[in-house]
């Protein structure tokens, strides 16, 4: 029997294939590329693997070189961007030609007999502005900004709506992992049984991990389909249910690189690269783009997969003989501290009153390392609940249980740990002055987890002048 998602991935691979060389030959009339590719070879790439031959494109390259010099400005007539997580917003113009072309892709791929599904869309105020997309659903707008905002919520998924002459209940919603969360919250304390809406899948935009994944799934029993998108680039991956791996879009091309730019093969570690395609973006291609996020190339189909772990940022790497190596991230640590009710989360609307439980957040901790050797040090602060060292026995586990999910990458390298453990205030609030840390200093990995019995220099509440 023929394996469909294969048969999906040769045609997905035949369609980029195809796309290719005209991107690159739309892209030699733009003078920012013709300078970039000086001595380069962009008339011998004819496939994905031939993007080798082209440098990879940096952010900060492309806001300083190519961001505000698009070679058609009379064209522009959409501005996107990006949500600034780097403290510096990425623009994007486009124009009314790419709208065409995306409206005919998205609208020849919508079955005419088809009734589009009613769809509530979450939208978060500081997650950047995308391309607008021609869509296969009937949109309704919502968010969870505040107490008003989640009665209409409410209001509007226990009610049916006249859309298009006929009366149809919403069958999906769409947003942040922690606004689902929310949003099942609101509905089980106000005496809404969450499955009785019958709706056919929710989608989450961001990281996802999996114990906020199998609360979703049990309480409306129905599965999650997970997205990873950047708002800046046209084309994201897909993680359906029971996966771990996200799938590209066959629109957009992507890469798994090393730090010179040389793909990497499955099983390999790196930054992700995307190449959008023409027609569907003209004026401003983004052409071995790194996205700074760091993931792990899995599978071995045509289309690529990859796991998430993290920003460069929030990545460790150590760098040995063989060159820099990623050995752990955000998402490891993140996973591992996900189900722990003594950690602190990242409340994602925490003045709301209209919920009781909004503590529905990522884990609120910060990773950072110090790169260029063999001795790496990775710096991990966690916001917990209460004072560690009150309830020692159960801090003690859950340190243990951290050690244990880090040890299998981070077993045979020399490396330390660098561990403080805040209360008071989550990581967001590091300036309150309500906040306590016990730092327990580097310490090889190998030798452990500190115990909360062990001396460690502890900072306490600042006083109020």
């Amino acid at each position: 029997m023929a394996d469909p998602d294969a048969s999906g991935d040769r045609t997905a691979a035949r369609l980029r294939n195809t796309l290719l060389p005209f991107t690159i030959r739309n892209a030699l009339t733009i003078p920012f590329y013709r300078r970039k590719w000086a001595g380069h070879d962009p008339a011998g790439v004819k496939t994905v693997e031939d993007l080798r031959r082209l440098p990879t494109l940096s952010k900060t390259e492309y806001r300083t070189g190519f961001m505000e010099r698009f070679h058609d400005p009379g064209d522009a007539h959409f501005l996107i961007h990006s949500s600034g997580t780097t403290r510096t917003i990425t623009w994007r113009h486009r124009t009314l030609t790419e709208a065409w072309a995306v409206d005919h892709l998205f609208r020849r791929a919508t079955p005419a007999d088809s009734a589009p599904p009613l769809v509530l869309n979450l939208v978060r105020t500081f997650h950047g502005m995308p391309f607008p997309v021609p869509g296969t659903a009937v949109s309704i707008p919502g968010t969870t900004i505040g107490d008003y905002e989640i009665s209409h919520i409410l209001q509007t998924l226990v009610k049916a709506h006249r859309v298009h002459g006929t009366r149809q209940r919403v069958a999906a919603i769409q947003g942040t992992g922690e606004d689902l969360a929310l949003v099942a919250q609101a509905l089980l304390e106000h005496g809404i049984e969450p499955r009785s809406l019958r709706l056919q899948s929710l989608r989450s935009a961001g990281y996802l991990d999996e114990s906020l994944r199998r609360f979703l799934e049990s309480i409306f029993d129905v599965p999650v389909i997970d997205r990873w998108s950047m708002s800046e680039v046209f084309g994201g991956a897909t993680r359906p249910p029971g996966s771990h791996a996200y799938r590209l879009d066959p629109y957009v091309v992507g890469e798994v690189v090393d730090e010179v730019g040389e793909p990497l093969p499955p099983g390999a570690t790196g930054e992700l690269t995307l190449t959008e395609l023409y027609p569907l973006v003209q004026t401003q291609p983004l052409i071995r783009y790194r996205s700074g996020d760091i993931v792990c190339r899995v599978g071995d189909r045509d289309a690529l997969e990859f796991e998430w772990w993290g920003r460069r940022t929030e990545s460790v790497a150590v760098v040995g003989p063989a060159g820099l190596r990623w050995v752990t991230a955000w998402a490891h640590v993140a996973e591992s501290l996900a189900g722990e009710p003594s950690v602190l989360r990242d409340h994602v609307h925490p003045h709301l009153t209209a919920i009781r439980s909004v503590d529905v957040g990522q884990p609120s901790f910060l990773l950072t390392s110090t790169k260029g050797g063999s001795e790496a040090i990775i710096d991990l602060v966690i916001a917990l609940r209460h004072d560690p060292r009150v309830y020692g026995g159960a801090t003690d586990q859950l340190l243990r249980r951290l050690w244990d999910a880090l040890a299998p990458r981070l077993e045979g390298i020399s490396i330390a740990l660098r561990l403080r453990l805040r209360y008071g205030v989550g990581i967001r609030g590091a300036a309150d002055p309500r906040a306590a840390t016990l730092d327990f200093g580097p310490r090889p990995f190998k030798d452990g987890p500190p115990s909360v019995s062990q001396p460690a220099l502890f900072v306490g509440r600042r006083q109020r002048a």
